[in-house]
């Protein structure tokens, strides 16, 4: 008896010091990046779904009936509606190959003694409401994945790791190598947009000339944006382990030998990321060897479909990237019809580069006849403003006319992509509903009650599995498509060095 009081009494004591905790932001809570392009992407709740799929009609040549004639009793030519190309964005929730919708899911999980908190009068204050706070954190995170995942590299890629050392300082010296018993390690990460890896993720490390995974679920523990370096460290995830997937991992010596070996390249993926295609990203949209929607890369090059191919300008074509020039913004500009003003003040047109381009063209207007001005400084950043926030600059050059120049950490390093956004539209299988939706619950709308699972919950044993436990789960998603109308209206200038 005396054993059963004090396990109560134990117990009382936690739950009671749990009480006893108020929430305190923290470094995680500050480090938001919703990103920038994606604010400016309409959405389109006109569009609907009809059954498993949307048709999306491009027009791809003008009506040219119009003839010129030297004959002035030459009957009039025939009528010609044009071409029109038709794609389909399908919705199937059963098979992902046939699903061009993405789904940004979440999960959260909580007991009903915090439930029960929410009504004692010590917690009116809402401070101590942790249930409110992570579905509020975890909302901010579907924000973030949805406008990263806009400029993400179709499989997922995060980033290289080019060499390492042992983490003993702050500073990174490509000549210290690291240690075998070393439990973290810094690694320098080839040129990506960092602002895709943020402290506590949990990464997977997969040795592209293997093909293999090298280490699962290893933490980020740092994130130095200045130099491109990362801290790794073992988590606290019991699994842990090494590529064969049978040792816990206890050092990084693997490590060190796969990105030490000659011609091996460590590649990092979120963890269980990889292999999960983001569809309809800018990377898919411009490389044409990647399936866009329901065109697969062997079609896209068809003449029904070549119409729906934006414009790529590879800047190092002779070999290797070269530094951004004024020329470049000369032939984008006469890619998509931009000179002597002839789409002057469109609205919502965009270069979107990453910080590295961005330095390039503050350069660029020194000795040439580009001008910049703030957003609430001209015409074009004004309604661009007011109409999504928009608060970056306008560029301006007398044979380009006016664009708008946004940065944005998201995007892509060695490349600027110059979008009309006007032929960006987001859709939903499901227009009119919430961006995110919440699975319905039996209890408060969203929460269903857990069942005890030895493995899963507690150790309440496996005689009691299937008898509904004190825990409760919340489950969402969001589901959304990119579309674009106006492909040609696109271009990418790829092969630029971004090592200024």
């Amino acid at each position: 008896m005396a054993n059963v009081s004090a396990n109560v009494i134990a117990y009382l004591t936690t739950w009671s010091s749990a009480f006893e905790q108020f929430y305190r932001p923290g470094v995680a809570d500050y480090l938001k990046r919703f990103g920038k392009t994606t604010r400016a992407i309409q959405k389109n709740p006109k569009r609907k779904v009809l059954g498993s799929s949307m048709e999306v009609t491009v027009k791809n040549r003008k009506n040219r009936s119009s003839r010129l004639s030297t004959d002035l009793m030459a009957p009039p030519p025939d009528p010609n509606p044009g071409r029109y190309t038709t794609y389909s964005v399908r919705f199937d929730h059963v098979t992902a190959a046939s699903n061009d919708f993405s789904a940004l899911s979440i999960g959260f999980n909580t007991s009903w003694y915090d439930i029960k908190k929410k009504a004692d009068s010590n917690f009116k204050d809402n401070m101590g409401d942790f249930i409110r706070q992570d579905i509020e954190d975890g909302l901010e995170d579907v924000a973030e994945e949805f406008a990263s995942s806009f400029h993400r590299n179709s499989t997922g890629l995060l980033g290289t790791i080019t060499s390492v050392k042992k983490n003993d300082s702050d500073l990174y010296d490509s000549a210290s190598a690291a240690v075998v018993t070393q439990p973290t390690i810094l690694a320098k990460v080839s040129p990506t947009a960092i602002a895709h890896l943020m402290d506590g993720d949990i990464v997977d490390l997969w040795d592209v000339t293997a093909g293999a995974y090298e280490m699962y679920n290893v933490l980020i523990v740092n994130v130095n944006p200045v130099d491109y370096t990362i801290v790794l460290g073992l988590s606290d995830k019991p699994n842990t382990t090494v590529a064969d997937g049978s040792t816990d991992a206890t050092n990084f010596d693997l490590i060190r030998t796969l990105v030490l070996s000659e011609g091996t390249t460590c590649a990092i993926y979120l963890s269980g990321s990889k292999g999960v295609t983001c569809k309809g990203t800018l990377n898919n949209f411009f490389d044409i060897t990647q399936d866009y929607f329901s065109i697969t890369a062997a079609n896209r090059l068809l003449n029904d479909f070549r119409p729906l191919n934006p414009l790529r300008i590879d800047a190092a074509a002779g070999g290797s990237d070269v530094q951004l020039t004024e020329d470049h913004f000369r032939q984008a500009g006469e890619a998509v019809g931009w000179a002597n003003g002839s789409y002057l003040d469109a609205d919502k047109r965009m270069i979107v580069m990453n910080r590295d381009q961005y330095r390039a063209v503050n350069l660029l207007q020194k000795d040439s006849g580009m001008t910049m001005l703030p957003a609430l400084q001209s015409d074009i950043g004004n309604k661009m403003n007011k109409a999504f926030g928009f608060d970056g600059w306008t560029l301006h050059d007398p044979t380009l006319g006016s664009v708008a120049l946004t940065v944005d950490d998201l995007a892509a390093y060695g490349v600027i992509d110059f979008l009309d956004m006007n032929t960006w539209e987001m859709v939903e299988p499901f227009p009119g509903g919430a961006s995110f939706d919440f699975l319905p619950g039996s209890m408060a709308g969203i929460w269903n009650r857990k069942n005890y699972n030895a493995t899963a919950i507690t150790d309440y044993g496996a005689i009691n599995n299937g008898r509904p436990s004190k825990e409760f789960e919340a489950q969402g998603e969001q589901l959304y498509a990119w579309i674009n109308v106006g492909a040609k209206r696109n271009v990418r200038i790829q092969g630029l060095d971004s090592t200024l």
